[in-house]
Parts: structure tokens; sequence; C-alpha cells
């Protein structure tokens, strides 16, 4: 049995072959996983045709699945959504024990969800913020700005490294909404690479398993400001390894993106509320 993988069987999935998950055991009760794309962290009514982990691992654990109970995984319980385009990380309570002190911890605005994007270069080495209150669109799969009706929301995007044909950003966000980096990205006039909901005219519309190679996205880290013990305070997954050729084409290193947001992680102090 490995330590470090949890398996999804094809069945589940709806694909002819199954998925091994890798994993992180962070803190009492909460677990890390490393998304892949074409699943869904949660269910969601935007996503109808897509399995999510949240639903899959749920039904192995009713099944008495050993490999789960070997994780001491009792319950899965997702607190950031992720859409199945993006990869990276999924925070997930494992056991009802923790559930709440987990959940309090997220709803506080204790945890900081750092992304790394592909977009636009910028001019100066400036953060940006953006606090507008977001919204899901009355008949379209997007989410909006709406000030009267819109929920709070605020990301802060750190610039890391310009290449040749695109920039590299950071954006940390202490509780992150569904689609809130991309729509704050494109107010904040963060170009993202080939994203055809936010900015439609970048990629031709995608068909199939090519709305899924959108590679300019990746839940990166995960920041404790928490009283909770964690094996480690900043928890941080490099992207998939295509990244690194796919950025390459652009004029970056992968390499040198990650040192400057470890940078930026680790000297943090406080969330960005």
């Amino acid at each position: 049995m490995e330590e470090d993988r949890i398996g999804i069987p094809a069945h589940l999935l709806g694909q002819e072959k199954g998925v091994r998950i890798p994993i992180l055991h962070w803190g009492e009760g909460m677990i890390l996983l490393n998304k892949p794309q074409g699943i869904a962290s949660k269910q969601d009514p935007w996503y109808p045709d897509f399995p999510n982990m949240e639903s899959v691992f749920n039904l192995q654990i009713e099944a008495g699945k050993p490999e789960l109970s070997h994780h001491k995984i009792h319950q899965f319980k997702v607190m950031n959504s992720l859409e199945p385009e993006v990869t990276g990380l999924v925070a997930v309570c494992t056991n009802e024990e923790n559930s709440d002190e987990w959940t309090n911890t997220y709803g506080s605005n204790q945890l900081e969800f750092g992304f790394l994007l592909i977009g636009s270069k910028f001019s100066e080495p400036k953060k940006i913020e953006c606090d507008h209150p977001i919204v899901r669109h009355h008949n379209g799969k997007k989410m909006q700005v709406s000030h009267r009706l819109g929920k709070q929301a605020k990301t802060v995007f750190h610039p890391l490294f310009n290449g040749r044909d695109a920039g590299a950003w950071l954006a940390l966000t202490s509780f992150p909404r569904f689609h809130q980096i991309r729509l704050h990205a494109m107010e904040s006039g963060v170009r993202l690479i080939k994203d055809p909901i936010y900015l439609p005219g970048t990629v031709e519309d995608p068909q199939g398993e090519d709305r899924l190679k959108l590679d300019w996205m990746h839940a990166y880290s995960i920041k404790n400001h928490s009283s909770l013990e964690t094996e480690s305070s900043v928890m941080a997954l490099e992207p998939p390894k295509y990244w690194k050729r796919n950025l390459r084409k652009l004029g970056i290193e992968i390499e040198e993106v990650r040192v400057v947001a470890d940078e930026i992680l680790q000297n943090k102090t406080l969330p960005e509320e």
C-alpha cells in the first residue's frame, strides 16, 4: 500500500483508467491532496458531467475501502472548491472530531491560499489588490461583480517573473470563492492565458477534453495562520510536469517562478483579508 497516494477506480470517474491522487497529512483530521485536471474538488451545478473528489471518496468510505481507513479518512469534506480545469492543493477534513475546528479556521480567514497564474506581463513589480464582491451570473456559468448582491472577496496579485511572452503571478486570498481568482484577475488587468470564460477572445472555444488543457492556473500553496498545529506553516506543491515544457515556450522557467513565490509566502505573517 502506497503511503503517499490514494486511488480512485475508473468506474467512479466514468473513465477507462483510474487515478492515484498524491496525499499529504498536514494536521490532525486534515489532509491536502494534489488534484489533477479533469476532476472537480466538490460537486457543483456548473460541472454536472465531471466527477468530483468529495463524492467519489465518500462513496469509497461508505464501501469500507481499507486504503482510506489506513489513512484515517472517515469522512471527506472539501474546504476549497476547485473547478475541473484547475490543478493543485485541495484541503480536506477527514473526521468529525476535528471538522468543526478546521471549518471555523477556514471561515475566520486563518488559512491563506496561493495560486500560480500565467498571464500578461507586468510593467512594474507592484502588487495589485482587488476586493470586488462577486456573485453567480443569473443565467450564465460564470461569476460577475455585484456591489449589491455579491459576496465579499479579496485577492492580492503579486508579480513574480516576466518571461519573453507572458508573466507569472501569485494570487493570494484567505477565502477562495468559486472562480474568484479568474474574475478578479480580469478585473485587475491580469489577462490569464487561454481563459475561455473570462477572456473569450484569447482562445477558440475548446471542445471535449481540450476544455481541460488550460494550463494557466495552479492551486499552489496553503498557509496556516491559526493556532491549529500542522506539519509546516506553509505547504506548496509544484505544478504538473507539463507546465515546465509549456512555460519554456513562453520564456519562463518554473524553478525561477517558485523561488520568488516561496519567498513571498515565507515572509508573509498575516493573511490577506
